[in-house]
C-alpha cells in the first residue's frame, strides 16, 4: 500500500491493481521520485519524514509530495520483528 499523510488525520491510499476498477478513480502515479528504505518501528515515522527531506535537500531537489509504501501491516512488522518502509519523494 502507498499511502500519502498530509496530516494525522487525511491521508490517501493507494493500492496495486491489475486491471481498471469500475466506478473508481484508477491513479498511475507518475514524475520523478527519489526513495529510500527505512527499518524502523512506525512510532518513528516522523523520522522518516524528516530523512527524506534531508535527503531530497543533499541531492539540490525540493519535494513536491511525500508517500511510504508500507510492506507489511503493523502486526506483521512485530511478529516478523521488521518493519520495512520504502519513503517515496516526488520532486519538483
Amino acid at each position: 500500500m502507498l499511502s500519502y499523510d498530509p496530516s494525522p488525520w487525511n491521508g490517501e491510499h493507494y493500492f496495486t491493481i491489475t486491471r481498471e476498477v469500475p466506478g473508481k478513480e484508477n491513479v498511475k502515479p507518475s514524475g520523478t521520485f527519489l526513495t529510500r528504505v527505512f527499518e524502523l518501528p512506525h512510532k518513528e515515522s516522523v523520522s522518516w519524514v524528516e530523512e527524506m527531506e534531508d535527503y531530497v535537500k543533499s541531492r539540490g531537489e525540493e519535494m513536491d509530495r511525500l508517500y511510504f509504501y508500507y510492506m507489511t501491516c503493523p502486526k506483521c512488522a512485530e511478529f516478523y520483528g521488521e518493519n520495512f518502509v520504502v519513503g517515496f519523494a516526488r520532486v519538483k
